[in-house]
């Protein structure tokens, strides 16, 4: 998404759905994510390349999560 981040969009969105699942993808490491500050603790991330299963064992977790 050109100027935008995945976390500022996802914020964006909460604002009008406070309960919405996130679930980010991304090309980074979610350790380089965390150190950097830029994760919301209570967003699932979901590291690329991913398989099928990864993801299908992902979205649940995603639509666990309680945000904060």
């Amino acid at each position: 998404m050109p100027g935008r981040g995945g976390t500022e969009l996802a914020g964006r969105v909460r604002t009008v759905s406070p309960l919405l699942p996130v679930l980010l993808m991304t090309g980074y490491t979610e350790e380089a994510i965390t150190r950097t500050g830029e994760r919301p603790l209570d967003e699932q991330i979901i590291e690329k390349p991913f398989t099928l299963s990864t993801m299908l064992e992902k979205i649940p977790t995603a639509l666990a999560t309680k945000p904060r």
